[in-house]
């Protein structure tokens, strides 16, 4: 009976109690806090390479931890934009122009 505090019977239904979940000052807590959320181990193969990823470079003042990669964007110089013109936009010439 180490897995619980106590257990009783209700209406023929076994309900065991749990410990209490105490901080470091002893007060108990709320709601359980100590089961991480979002564990990069519950993401798919699917979600991982598919997933939308923040533009990285050297330069950057908050980079995010990723896995070591010699290659990574994380340690690349950053990369001139592309400038995309209008897409109405045409150059033409006709005829001789100088």
């Amino acid at each position: 009976m180490s897995s619980c505090r106590h257990i009783f019977v209700k209406n023929i239904q076994t309900v065991a109690v749990q410990f209490k979940i105490l901080n470091k000052k002893g007060i108990p807590l709320q709601h359980y806090k100590y089961a991480p959320a979002n564990l990069p181990e519950s993401k798919s193969v699917y979600t991982k390479d598919y997933d939308i990823k923040p533009s990285m470079q050297v330069g950057m003042a908050k980079k995010p931890l990723v896995a070591y990669d010699p290659s990574s964007y994380r340690n690349r110089l950053p990369i001139g934009g592309i400038i995309m013109s209008h897409k109405n936009k045409s150059v033409i010439e006709i005829g001789d122009r100088g």
